[in-house]
C-alpha cells in the first residue's frame, strides 16, 4: 500500500526503470510482523493521492491503482537504520510510517508505473470485487491480498502486454521494407528468447506460477527504449 502525499512511488519507480534486481526496505505494522514470508508476493497500491500543487511541482496526480509488484526477500527484522530510498522520497517527515520498528526487504519484480492497473479497470472482477481490501483500502502501510486476486491481477497484466504485441503487428501492416524487416526479426528473436528463459526457468519468478499458458517472456527494459542491439 502506499500514500503519496507521504512516500512519493511514482518518481521511486521512474528512476528506478530499467534497473535490476533493486531492493527496498518496507515498513510494517508490528501487530502483521509476523504474517510475512520469504518469497510471498504483493502489489504496491496507490488509493487516492492527496499530494496538492506545491508537492506535485507539476507532476500529475496518481490515478486509484497498481503500481509495481514486489517480492518478499526477508523475515521482518528490527530496522537497524533509515532506510536510503526513505531519506530520498519519504516526503513527510512526521508520518506515522518512519516510527515503525520493523520492516521487511522487497525486491522489485514488475514496474508498472508506464501501464499501471487502473482501479476503475479492474474493480468489476469477480475475485477483486470479493477481496476486503484491494479497491476500499485500509490505513495501514500493510494490507492483505488475496491470492485469487492476486492472480487475476497477473492475469491483466499479462493481457494488457499482448494487447500491446497486437498493436505492435497493427502498425506492421502500414511499415514496408527496412522497418517492417527490423519488427519481424525482432518478433523471431523474442520467440528464441522467450524458449530459452523457459528452459532456465520452470515458472514465473515474481509468483511461482507453473501454467505455461499464463506464461510470457517480457523485457525488463522497455523495447521502445532500447538501442538495436537490446533489441
Amino acid at each position: 500500500m502506499n500514500n503519496p502525499s507521504n512516500w512519493e512511488l511514482d518518481r521511486f519507480l521512474e528512476d528506478i526503470i530499467g534497473k535490476k534486481s533493486i531492493k527496498l526496505s518496507w515498513t510494517v505494522p508490528k501487530w502483521q510482523k509476523d504474517k510475512f514470508k520469504i518469497c510471498d508476493c504483493g502489489v504496491f497500491r496507490v488509493g487516492k493521492d492527496r499530494r496538492n500543487k506545491n508537492i506535485l511541482n507539476g507532476r500529475k496526480k496518481l490515478e486509484a491503482g497498481i503500481y509495481a509488484i514486489g517480492k518478499i526477500i526477508s523475515l521482518p527484522h528490527l530496522k537497524e537504520k533509515e532506510d536510503l530510498w526513505d531519506l530520498k522520497y519519504n516526503i513527510n517527515k512526521d508520518s506515522t510510517y518512519l516510527k515503525g520498528k520493523y520492516c521487511i526487504d522487497l525486491q522489485i519484480t514488475c514496474n508498472l508505473v508506464e501501464t499501471p492497473i487502473i482501479f476503475d479497470k479492474i474493480r468489476e472482477i469477480k475475485e477483486i470485487k470479493e477481496d476486503k481490501y484491494l479497491i476500499r483500502g485500509f490505513q495501514s502501510a500493510t494490507i492483505p491480498l488475496s491470492e485469487e486476486a492476486f492472480h487475476r491481477i497477473l492475469e491483466f497484466i499479462k493481457r494488457k502486454q499482448i494487447d500491446f504485441l497486437v498493436a505492435d503487428r497493427k502498425i506492421e501492416n502500414i511499415l514496408t521494407g527496412e522497418e517492417k524487416d527490423t519488427i519481424i526479426k525482432t518478433r523471431i528473436g523474442h520467440s528464441q528468447y522467450k524458449e530459452l528463459l523457459q528452459r532456465e526457468n520452470s515458472c514465473c519468478p515474481v509468483c511461482s506460477l507453473e501454467n505455461k499458458r499464463l506464461l510470457i517472456a517480457s523485457h525488463i527494459k522497455p523495447w521502445s527504449k532500447s538501442d538495436e542491439k537490446e533489441k
